[in-house]
């Protein structure tokens, strides 16, 4: 194998990789799959992997409501989740689900500044996260907490 098909598949792979972790990796998962630090920077030059706050990675083709979500801290709740999953509705205002020790939630859009009231998210603080995945509640617990929610 030549040096430059070689380079090519472990690109690739680290983007599956990326991809079977649900679109969004800790740089430990990357790591631990045998990514090196290097190549993982080297994507982001690219802008093939976005840094989406410390030690965490998306893919550059994550839809912007995603990134937003887990830059603060979770993923995507109540309205927000829903308008995912049905690609219907507007996200103005960010709902976002988080843990309930969550601690440094970030702004949807600087990740090395804390979250603000000024910020336009919604945070839902829950205990057992269940099921779905890192991007977004399942549908069936998103729509319990949209009928809940009392933001505008």
């Amino acid at each position: 194998m030549t040096h430059s098909v070689l380079l090519h598949h472990r690109r690739m792979k680290l983007y599956t990789d990326v991809r079977s972790l649900g679109g969004l990796a800790s740089l430990g998962e990357l790591l631990d799959r045998g990514h090196w630090r290097e190549r993982i920077e080297i994507a982001v030059m690219h802008r093939k992997l976005i840094r989406v706050r410390k030690g965490w990675y998306a893919l550059g083709d994550e839809p912007e409501a995603v990134i937003r979500a887990w830059r603060v801290g979770g993923r995507l709740a109540c309205r927000s989740a829903v308008a995912f999953h049905t690609g219907t509705g507007d996200i103005t205002v960010l709902h976002v689900e988080v843990p309930s020790n969550a601690a440094r939630l970030r702004s949807p859009n600087f990740a090395k500044q804390r979250l603000g009231r000024d910020d336009g998210v919604v945070v839902h603080w829950v205990n057992d996260r269940g099921n779905g995945d890192r991007r977004a509640a399942p549908l069936e617990r998103a729509l319990e907490q949209a009928q809940r929610c009392r933001a505008p």
